[in-house]
């Protein structure tokens, strides 16, 4: 099924004008794990390790991933089209170095920008940009192309008692707040779902083994906003996240709302726990801190 995959892509590759198209093993959450509906690496390539990079060129298809999965890798691609690329021996390049050194300038590299953490987005645009290379992270390919694709998960969330924790959701808030304060930020940006899971005292069942749920949230002085599917909050929790001056909004609201923050606006993100795009959709002049690792939110 790989070749036929890798096949697909890059005839959406050549339609598009690109030289090679790049699909991370993460998500819009920069998580590790993974619902089923964003394992595209998995999907693309059969390989099915929580750590990996897939680069596909007009005449190569390569895996990028540490010894952890060397075994492994090399049993799942046996029969396919893409070959393995050991990290972290010697002589072998990154995935961002090895397409600086085999493109040309004036050549496109896509990627989901959705689906490629912030940071590591950052890495590759500096090793691929003094060669002239660009790097597009608004580039799709795999939506159309995937058949049958698992939907988002559906699961309700949960309360997780504040007595097993040490605070409570609104205690947990202003502590936040009392971190941007210090930081002079006016609002966060959180992505990650460990992060939204214990900030709100909500658990869920989203990802497999591990009691996370889907969101994306904005902490500001003097509001807060989750966005999650509204189906998966029932009534009692949706009261009390109100109760705590929680806002409630759909997962799909997230670019809008951040569209509309103020101009000149000062966030607080942090480039490894979110994904590229997000923070793309805050209007121009936005000014995007970084927090301290010692900083509490």
């Amino acid at each position: 099924m790989s070749k036929q995959i890798i096949a697909a892509l890059r005839s959406a590759m050549l339609a598009k004008g690109l030289s090679a198209y790049v699909i991370p093993a993460t998500d819009p959450h920069a998580s590790e794990y993974l619902p089923e509906h964003w394992r595209c690496l998995h999907w693309a390539s059969g390989f099915s390790g929580s750590a990996g990079t897939l680069v596909i060129t007009k005449d190569f298809a390569g895996l990028w991933t540490d010894s952890r999965y060397f075994i492994q890798a090399e049993q799942q691609l046996q029969g396919s089209s893409v070959e393995l690329v050991k990290l972290k021996i010697p002589h072998t390049a990154e995935f961002a170095d090895w397409l600086a050194d085999t493109l040309s300038a004036g050549d496109i590299v896509g990627t989901d920008g959705n689906l490629m953490a912030r940071n590591w987005y950052q890495l590759a645009e500096k090793a691929l940009t003094p060669r002239g290379i660009v790097l597009d992270p608004a580039v799709d390919l795999i939506s159309p192309i995937w058949k049958n694709r698992p939907l988002l998960p559906t699961a309700h969330v949960h309360e997780h008692p504040a007595k097993f924790v040490g605070a409570n959701r609104a205690e947990k808030i202003k502590a936040v707040r009392d971190g941007l304060k210090r930081q002079k930020a006016e609002a966060t940006l959180l992505s990650s779902l460990d992060d939204i899971a214990w900030l709100f005292n909500l658990r869920g069942n989203d990802v497999p083994y591990n009691p996370l749920f889907v969101a994306h949230a904005v902490v500001a002085q003097k509001s807060v906003a989750l966005f999650i599917d509204h189906a998966k909050v029932p009534a009692d929790v949706l009261r009390k996240l109100q109760r705590d001056g929680v806002k409630v909004l759909p997962y799909e609201n997230t670019l809008p709302y951040l569209q509309q923050f103020p101009k000149g606006a000062m966030v607080l993100i942090d480039p490894k726990r979110i994904s590229q795009n997000l923070p793309g959709a805050l209007p121009a002049g936005t000014k995007i801190l970084k927090p301290p690792t010692s900083a509490p939110c």
